[in-house]
């Protein structure tokens, strides 16, 4: 696959990036949202295990019948702000 993109694109880019900055996502490809929302989701869980001491659908040690069972889904707001 070859790109070829000529100069007066680029500064034409770059300008668009100058005045809304946010617009580098969209070039690039990147989902914040997804991203961050699945980092976060991770270390939620992680957080969780350490705290119980288990991983899901493992009982609690001992006669107790708790488990730590599924879990629902969360949407996470994001909000990318530029200083500049």
């Amino acid at each position: 696959m070859e790109l070829k993109v000529s100069v007066s694109e680029v500064l034409t880019l770059i300008k668009e990036v100058e005045n809304i900055p946010a617009k580098i996502f969209e070039y690039i490809g990147v989902n914040i949202k997804d991203t961050v929302g699945k980092f976060l989701t991770n270390l939620m869980e992680n957080e969780l295990t350490h705290y119980l001491g288990r991983d899901k659908y493992v009982r609690y040690k001992g006669n107790n019948t708790n488990y730590r069972n599924g879990s629902s889904y969360k949407d996470f707001k994001t909000q990318v702000t530029f200083k500049g």
